[in-house]
């Protein structure tokens, strides 16, 4: 019992620590948004307060909401947590050009990996194949490339003796076994979110119109609130 109570004390203090950089990522991020929609409002006459604004074509609201969260550290912590349970959606709900450069620097922190990967396993003397010579050293430049043909598998003829099979080394294939399924699954997550990104539904909302403005009216002495919808698909309408 007084392991499982050190363990969990343990994870919550590695949670607590990641929780600082959520921290300040989400301080910065809610300043950005502060900034973004002052400069985005300027001279439209919107009113500080608002949840929604209606800044968009025929005073439509754009889907951006006007909340701050703020929690404690310890509540932050538990919030950590149950975005790591979805990462996913979470991920999803960044704003495109987050998602665009988390992605670059995962595929090119691939290729760096593993680069220095394959700079260990063929080191002078084991002529595994990818530089020139038995005695001559593979230079960072030249592993960083083949990272980069086996990840896309693209193949510009190396390795450079000629030998697809790398002269029977071992180590070399096992990196690139790795490389490989890493890579695919690199490949996935992208699919995955560029399709999930472009079939959103708020996306397809913006095509739906309400009326800038609502009435009371009474029929028969019943109150009702009116307003007008119209949807600019004209082929699949709402």
């Amino acid at each position: 019992e007084y392991s499982d109570v050190e363990s969990d004390y343990s994870e919550y203090e590695e949670l607590e620590r990641a929780s600082i950089f959520v921290r300040i990522y989400s301080t910065c991020l809610r300043r950005v948004r502060a900034l973004r929609w002052m400069w985005r409002n300027t001279g439209t006459g919107s009113k500080t307060g608002r949840l929604l604004d209606r800044d968009n074509a025929f005073s439509q609201c754009s889907g951006r909401l006007h909340i701050n969260q703020r929690a404690s550290r310890k509540t932050q912590t538990e919030i950590l947590a149950l975005y790591g349970d979805d990462w996913f959606h979470v991920v999803l709900s960044w704003p495109t050009w987050q998602i665009v450069l988390v992605m670059l620097v995962i595929y090119t922190l691939n290729l760096l990996v593993f680069a220095g990967f394959y700079q260990a396993s063929d080191r002078p003397g084991q002529a595994c194949g990818i530089a020139d010579g038995r005695e001559s050293a593979v230079t960072f430049q030249t592993a960083f490339a083949f990272s980069l043909i086996t990840s896309s598998t693209i193949g510009y003829g190396f390795p450079a003796s000629g030998d697809p099979f790398f002269h029977d080394c071992p180590a070399l294939v096992v990196v690139v076994y790795f490389q490989v399924i890493v890579s695919l699954l690199i490949n996935a997550l992208v699919v995955g979110l560029v399709l999930q990104r472009l079939g959103r539904a708020d996306s397809r909302s913006h095509q739906v119109v309400f009326s800038d403005k609502a009435c009371i009216r009474c029929i028969h002495g019943h109150f009702y609130l009116m307003f007008q919808v119209y949807d600019l698909d004209r082929r699949h309408p709402v």
